[in-house]
């Protein structure tokens, strides 16, 4: 898919208009949590591991920022319909 992506931005010119769309194209551009969203969620549980001295105490805020990270990409995320 990537592959039909890049040919279909190449191809673009001030006398030719391409756009692309559908669930295939919509999937290859979404982006992942990546890299330092794995690297925030480290430094956060180290901190309050520092901070609260414990483990049990360290998983409640992590937990909940967790869930309103789910909650925030469920919203924005586009749903795919059901056919």
């Amino acid at each position: 898919m990537n592959r039909v992506i890049a040919t279909a931005q190449a191809a673009r010119s001030p006398q030719l208009q391409v756009e692309l769309g559908g669930q295939a194209v919509e999937q290859a551009q979404q982006s992942s949590l990546g890299f330092a969203t794995v690297v925030g969620l480290a430094a956060a549980i180290i901190i309050l591991l520092i901070s609260f001295g414990s483990f049990s105490a360290m998983w409640l805020p992590i937990a909940t920022a967790l869930l309103g990270l789910g909650a925030g990409l469920g919203l924005i995320t586009p749903r795919r319909a059901m056919s």
